[in-house]
């Protein structure tokens, strides 16, 4: 493929615009920073990020008013509460090694089993082996033809030279796929203000190296950035981690292929990086289960499916761009967005009568781990229904209740199932595979959303 942004996916020229009734998920880094934390060295040393919250706030103080209706709030659903196991669901944090932070409560939480089995031990084996491969892409966005700003001369329709100080950021999960191919979300043009087609066309020149960067070498002159590292909160890490002992898992990327009515964009290592990524998904693990039917998924040995991302920090309700969502806010009395998530799914609690307002609700720090590489939990069937994909299309949209936040976007979505491997012995020995089956996108009435890749989708992917 030639990264044309006009060609899809699929076996037919896009020409539609990308759906805008989903929010989406993703972040400017400019002001969605996190206080460092100290990281615990082992499985048995699960942190509890200090809150900045007293989590002795009471029912009373969390409960939502009546009389306001439902709203979809933004980025995602954030507290995902679960009916069956009458709990809030969480992320947890991934070593280096591929090792899930947790204690044995929690590991008996979300369903691994006994680890100290056979069967546990292969689900966190086989989840140990693709969770490295999660990365997180910091994207430059070009605004250098703003219609308030000068524009910089061009020729053919192509930048001639970039200003950086009309260049934003933003931030969002992806992984990595055979063949050093980097797998995220299209949407990532939509995170921030939106584009002008100028400056969309000039984003995506600047992200396939068409157009000259500013000040080379200068770092502010990144494009796009992939980090594996454990925390990444600064897509300058890679300048100063070049000059310590440590081999940063960091990579300078350019576009290849973006599909925005698919929702895919698809990174490889930028001409200039020698270094390649240590960990991805095998191409014969991509599935198209999720679009095809997936009430089956939940069938399988491992009965909740997954995503492994990136998290942005919380952040105030006064960040908000949505006036609607402010004056809600300032409504319910809610300081930053996630309290907000809290009391919006208590008021959908209380009209569906499924008990969450019964459970005390978490704090941020309890759910998800900012900048931190994560793994979280859910389940994709019975939610929302499904429709059966168009046979041109490359994904389809499909719910789940994984809990997701801002910065989770383009996280690889997958669930776990049994493979009977043949021996030369007549032997048929199981053996426990790993499914990716589309991205985390964001959030839609009640429930959160993924892009779930057809079997169109997984061969356009697979060849580009």
């Amino acid at each position: 493929m030639d990264g044309s942004p006009v060609q899809g996916l699929g076996d037919r020229p896009i020409k539609r615009e990308p759906p805008s009734d989903t929010n989406s998920s993703g972040s400017g880094y400019l002001y969605r920073r996190s206080l460092p934390v100290d990281l615990p060295t082992s499985p048995t040393g699960l942190a509890i990020l200090q809150s900045a919250y007293q989590h002795t706030r009471t029912q009373e103080n969390l409960a939502p008013s009546r009389s306001l209706p439902p709203i979809e709030i933004m980025d995602f659903g954030g507290p995902t509460y679960d009916p069956t196991s009458h709990s809030w669901l969480r992320s947890y944090m991934v070593l280096d090694d591929g090792s899930i932070v947790g204690t044995k409560k929690e590991n008996a939480i979300f369903a691994l089993g006994d680890y100290k089995h056979d069967g546990g031990r292969q689900v966190l084996k086989a989840l140990g082996t693709i969770t490295p491969a999660a990365g997180k892409i910091y994207i430059t966005i070009c605004r250098c033809r703003h219609p308030s700003r000068r524009a910089p001369p061009s020729h053919n329709d192509v930048l001639l030279s970039h200003d950086n100080d009309c260049h934003d950021g933003v931030e969002c999960s992806g992984f990595w796929l055979e063949g050093y191919k980097f797998v995220t979300a299209a949407h990532f043009l939509n995170l921030n203000k939106s584009l002008s087609p100028e400056e969309k066309k000039d984003t995506i020149d600047f992200l396939k190296y068409i157009s000259p960067a500013p000040q080379l070498p200068s770092p502010s002159a990144m494009r796009a950035r992939v980090s594996c590292e454990l925390h990444s909160d600064d897509k300058h890490d890679y300048e100063t981690m070049r000059i310590s002992e440590h081999e940063p898992a960091i990579y300078d990327v350019r576009l290849v292929e973006l599909d925005e009515f698919a929702d895919i964009a698809i990174f490889k290592p930028a001409l200039h990086e020698t270094r390649r990524p240590k960990t991805w998904i095998k191409n014969s693990q991509l599935s198209s289960a999720a679009a095809d039917n997936p009430s089956t998924i939940d069938c399988k040995v491992f009965d909740k499916s997954f995503s492994a991302y990136y998290s942005c920090g919380d952040s105030r309700v006064d960040d908000m761009n949505d006036l609607l969502r402010l004056q809600r806010a300032k409504q319910e009395n809610c300081v930053t967005k996630f309290e907000m998530m809290v009391k919006e799914r208590l008021r959908v609690g209380q009209e569906a009568d499924d008990d969450c307002n019964k459970i005390q609700p978490p704090i941020f720090e309890e759910v998800f781990h900012p900048n931190i590489r994560s793994i979280a939990f859910g389940h994709l069937a019975g939610l929302g229904g499904w429709n059966a994909p168009d046979q041109h299309a490359a994904t389809v949209l499909r719910y789940h209740n994984i809990p997701g936040f801002a910065g989770c976007s383009g996280g690889m979505v997958g669930y776990l199932e049994i493979r009977q491997n043949p021996t030369p012995e007549g032997l048929v020995l199981p053996e426990v595979v790993v499914r990716i089956v589309g991205i985390f996108k964001g959030e839609k009435g009640s429930a959160n959303t993924l892009v779930a890749f057809t079997q169109r989708g997984v061969y356009g992917i697979i060849k580009c």
